[in-house]
């Protein structure tokens, strides 16, 4: 999958020369923590609410100011994108179920 330039401009990527020292630390200490971890799948990791998983969004979302995180916050998130991973796959897979008809 390519991304085009249109796509970058509207992603949304924290810049790291606006983090502060201890944002930086924290980061550097997740990465130290996970470094070695194998992942499954995007779609299975928020399928299991794996951990490591909710180690990286938990640092994250304290980073850009969320309080009060909880679990099922997180399993609410990983939910709600799920459901929208499917769709986006079913509408994939119906357009290239008719650019093979028409190929055809």
């Amino acid at each position: 999958m390519k991304l085009h330039d249109y796509m970058m401009d509207h992603l949304l990527v924290p810049d790291p020369n606006k983090l502060i020292e201890e944002q930086k630390k924290r980061i550097l200490g997740v990465f130290e923590e996970i470094k070695d971890t194998s992942f499954p799948s995007i779609s299975e990791q928020f399928k299991t609410k794996f951990q490591v998983r909710k180690t990286i969004d938990s640092m994250w979302l304290k980073i850009l100011g969320y309080k009060n995180l909880s679990d099922e916050l997180l399993e609410n998130l990983y939910d709600s994108i799920l459901k929208e991973l499917e769709i986006i796959g079913k509408l994939m897979g119906g357009a290239r179920h008719k650019e093979d008809k028409a190929e055809t």
